[in-house]
């Protein structure tokens, strides 16, 4: 029987608490998790969020025999997650990555470390994950797909064949892809946006079809 795998979360906000959801339905299945603390710059040491032990800020010092899991980014500072992780010098292989068991994952699918599926996503044949990807409930990404590392796709992502999604980029709720688009590293898609043709790097889109709402900021 492997061992318990001691975890600490990092980043205390509403993601923390999707993940914790997400360690309990994993330990369901037999491949058991603690979680023994959590990293977070605001709140107070020695305090509890969501019923976790917070250690300290970003910068603590951690045991050499614990994983941590990546719980930072929203749709306002997505763009700044790997350099809050830059603080930490980590091993990017102490970056766990989790998988809900209600995920479906096809067998040749390729994930990064320190990547997070939701439940009810669905990821099929081809595709490629980054590093610290986060995908959440009920997004579909379809045949050959490829997510560059430190992206977000939030709820309902309908994402279609041959798209490629660049680094450090975040895609709203309900928010659909055409096939073999082409989306630039650091771009925001709007809520809802149907996006049928290639955007550019920093950019922020939305509509239907999907329109330049200004740049990134």
């Amino acid at each position: 029987m492997d061992r318990t795998r001691k975890l600490i979360l990092v980043g205390g906000g509403g993601t923390c608490a999707d993940v914790l959801t997400i360690i309990a339905a994993i330990n369901t299945q037999g491949h058991r998790y603690e979680v023994v603390g959590l990293l977070d710059d605001t709140l107070s040491v020695g305090s509890l969020r969501w019923g976790v032990r917070v250690l300290g800020g970003l910068d603590t010092t951690c045991d050499h025999d614990v994983q941590f899991v990546d719980c930072l980014g929203s749709p306002r500072s997505f763009r700044g997650r790997e350099s809050l992780y830059d603080r930490l010098g980590l091993d990017p292989k102490r970056f766990e990555t989790l998988a809900h068991p209600a995920a479906i994952v096809a067998s040749d699918v390729k994930i990064g470390d320190g990547s997070i599926l939701y439940p009810n996503t669905v990821v099929l044949s081809g595709v490629q994950i980054g590093s610290h990807v986060t995908i959440l409930s009920g997004s579909v990404l379809n045949h050959e797909v490829q997510v560059g590392d430190w992206s977000i796709l939030a709820s309902g992502v309908m994402v279609s064949g041959g798209v490629q999604i660049g680094r450090s980029c975040y895609l709203g709720t309900g928010s659909s892809i055409r096939e073999s688009v082409v989306i630039g590293n650091g771009s925001m898609i709007a809520m809802g946006a149907a996006v049928t043709s290639n955007v550019a790097t920093n950019s922020t889109v939305g509509g239907v079809p999907a329109r330049p709402l200004g740049a990134a900021r």
